[in-house]
């Protein structure tokens, strides 16, 4: 039956993927929705911040190998899952950058921090899965988080 519905075991996990109700960027995106962007770069790090904990909360991190074989799996066969992959990082990095042009940055710098914290938060959590030290991850992205904080007070804040 599920061969049926989804035609391939590929197509079945892709789905499974883009409808998981857990999924961060819904999070933020609800969260984006009701709270209104950022105005300025203390609440675009406290942004971030929930970010890592919403990819690092034990519900989503369970299912997060899930996504790192789809991810592997999508470098090495990119007609299975190349654009379920593609997709999911390019949602991210257009939410970012338009979080961050919202502070003021330029659209190029925007992108650029934004690709910069996608990759961020999908590598950092690589080494933990296996060693389970998600504190060294967490500040490795707090320190990341110390070093872009900078940039984004000096194009949005107006104090």
């Amino acid at each position: 039956m599920l061969l049926y519905y989804f035609g391939t075991k590929e197509r079945l996990i892709a789905e499974v993927l883009a409808m998981d109700d857990r999924r961060p960027l819904l999070r933020i995106r609800d969260r984006l929705d009701a709270a209104g962007p950022p105005g300025d770069a203390a609440a675009m790090r406290r942004l971030m911040e929930e970010v890592w904990q919403l990819f690092t909360a034990p519900d989503v991190r369970a299912s997060f190998p899930l996504h790192v074989e789809v991810m592997a799996d999508s470098l090495l066969h990119p007609e299975r899952y190349g654009p379920v992959m593609h997709n999911a990082l390019t949602q991210w990095t257009d939410l970012l950058a338009s979080t961050l042009r919202g502070t003021g940055m330029p659209e190029d710098r925007a992108r650029i921090h934004a690709t910069l914290l996608v990759g961020a938060v999908f590598g950092l959590q690589l080494a933990p899965l296996t060693n389970d030290r998600w504190d060294h991850a967490t500040a490795a992205y707090r320190d990341l988080l110390d070093c872009l904080e900078p940039a984004w007070c000096a194009t949005g804040d107006t104090r």
